[in-house]
């Protein structure tokens, strides 16, 4: 339960981070954009306006590349989680099957003790 509680905490962390990411992306998009279209409308420098757009663009690919990082520890996280719900589910059918077994010895336990008792009386009776 706590490695269960620890992955979820983990996984919307994640995803949050993916989340902000993905806002950081598309505002750095939306630079680029806007960039681009001052270039192509012809106000500012245009040299600042290149550097602008190199840097812009490095900052994508960068949060692009976090967001591929992101996604994958997303992933890594869920398959751990996956592992532990099945070995859980393993623990759980594993208990459940022990239980099954200590039902039956019980009941067997319980017919044997009805027969002695029922056998003892009869010698009881006998005397």
């Amino acid at each position: 339960n706590v490695d269960i509680g620890l992955l979820r905490d983990a996984l919307a962390a994640k995803s949050a981070q993916a989340a902000g990411l993905k806002a950081d992306l598309n505002e750095a998009r939306e630079q680029l954009r806007l960039a681009q279209k001052e270039i192509s409308t012809g106000h500012g420098e245009k040299e600042m306006l290149r550097m602008a757009k190199r840097e812009l663009e490095s900052q994508v690919s960068a949060l692009a590349s976090d967001k591929e990082f992101a996604v994958t520890e997303q992933d890594f996280i869920l398959a751990e989680k996956e592992d532990i719900i099945a070995k859980s589910l393993r623990k759980i059918e594993l208990t459940l099957e022990d239980h099954k077994k200590m039902q039956l010895e019980f009941k067997t336990l319980k017919q044997e003790r009805e027969t002695e008792t029922s056998e003892l009386n009869c010698k009881n009776e006998q005397l």
